[in-house]
């Protein structure tokens, strides 16, 4: 996300290129898997509700950027999202 903010531009004319995309596909797993491991650990009660919250956050913050997002993507980026 921060790629695109910082060079809209030239995040753009990237986002046709296979690579790039699965770039950011990798680079959107991980960081969702590390904020879901931070948020088990640091919970004060060790429950799962607040990492089912985080998961609902990501997912609606995530639907919301692909929907921004359509028009420059290729489909198939869309649905491995």
């Amino acid at each position: 996300m921060l790629l695109m903010i910082a060079m809209p531009g030239i995040f753009l004319a990237m986002a046709h290129r296979v690579g790039m995309n699965l770039l950011l596909l990798i680079l959107t797993v991980s960081f969702s898997l590390l904020s879901g491991y931070v948020t088990a650990r640091t919970a004060p009660c060790k429950s799962v509700q607040q990492v089912l919250a985080l998961t609902v956050l990501s997912l609606l913050v995530g639907i919301f950027v692909q929907v921004q997002y359509w028009e420059s993507h290729p489909l198939w980026y869309h649905f491995a999202f």
